[in-house]
């Protein structure tokens, strides 16, 4: 066995020690007359507040303030939502743990702000304004069918692949066309504002919710910039070398080799040449090519238009 099998053996070995241990000393802590309510999920007392329950509502609770609502939408009062405002097709499922305050005194409301974590189902509801969640690129959710949920953390794991999928549909659960195609926003901090960056690298507002990028096109970009700067390298080391000769043909000419003959020129006399540097035209075909081919560059992958090749999302956003 290799020397890291033995460690993780040994870690393992040490954790199964701990656990016997524990496990034995909670025994003899309840033959010993030491409580020990709760231990293996035994019922265990806990403080659970009340619930100001609707005329319309079913409720399923335990000891443990886990609840289960079936009713109409309702984020908070009897009088909020949709179901507070008398409402129809607003049927609701409130599926909540750790309702707050902890006190079996306190009658309370949904919390969407402080209880411990909780899924909601409604068949209408305004679930970016019970949330308190900004609009971003996507929009407030308002009279809608909506799913939300809340905890500390979340976490979605699949044994293969997860998709998240816009616009399946022609219309929405109220039978109504949908008009607008609509993305993904990936909101950290629920910050969608503005912000300015420091002053060297721009004067203005930049936008906090931006599109993502293309993998496969900002790398067809990034390939043709490489193109573009390795094809300037090539037409300003051809300069060099023709002016290098045309520089070498001057100085061997009488009286141009020296600074001080260069300096009696007068302004307005042309300086000797012998014709034009070799190649010259081909030289003024490769620039313009240079030139097109960059604002191409800015065309096709830079700018919103038309092409396909726009290295950003016209749907996605993240800050």
């Amino acid at each position: 066995m290799s020397i890291l099998g033995k460690k993780l053996k040994e870690r393992d070995q040490k954790k199964l020690d701990d656990c016997v241990k524990d496990s034995i000393e909670g025994s003899e802590a309840q033959s010993s007359g030491v409580s020990g309510a709760g231990l293996n999920c035994d019922k265990i007392p806990e403080p659970v507040p009340q619930f100001d329950r609707a005329e319309c509502e079913v409720v399923f609770k335990n000891e443990n303030n886990a609840w289960i609502v079936l009713g109409r939408d309702r984020p908070y009062s009897k009088a909020s939502g949709y179901g507070g405002l008398g409402g129809t097709q607003c049927g609701s499922i409130d599926l909540v743990v750790g309702r707050r305050p902890l006190n079996p005194e306190t009658i309370t409301n949904p919390n969407f702000i402080s209880d411990a974590a909780r899924i909601y189902i409604s068949q209408r509801t305004d679930i970016d304004k019970n949330m308190g969640l900004r609009a971003g690129g996507v929009g407030m959710s308002v009279s809608r069918s909506a799913i939300g949920l809340k905890a500390d953390d979340i976490r979605v794991v699949a044994r293969r692949g997860i998709k998240l999928v816009t616009g399946t549909d022609k219309k929405n659960s109220r039978d109504q066309r949908i008009r607008t195609e609509v993305g993904i926003d990936l909101i950290a901090g629920n910050e969608d504002g503005e912000y300015t960056p420091l002053p060297v690298i721009s004067n203005r507002a930049t936008p906090g919710l931006q599109p993502m990028l293309l993998g496969e096109n900002t790398a067809d970009c990034l390939e043709n910039i490489v193109d573009r700067v390795t094809e300037l390298g090539s037409i300003v080391s051809w300069m060099l070398n023709h002016m290098c000769a045309v520089n070498s043909a001057l100085t061997a000419l009488p009286g141009i080799g020296s600074v001080a003959a260069l300096s009696v020129l007068s302004p307005g006399t042309p300086t000797p040449m012998i014709g034009g540097p070799p190649g010259g035209v081909a030289l003024f075909a490769s620039f313009q090519s240079f030139t097109q081919n960059c604002h191409a560059i800015k065309t096709n992958w830079l700018l919103k238009g038309p092409s396909n090749q726009y290295i950003c999302s016209r749907h996605n956003r993240t800050n």
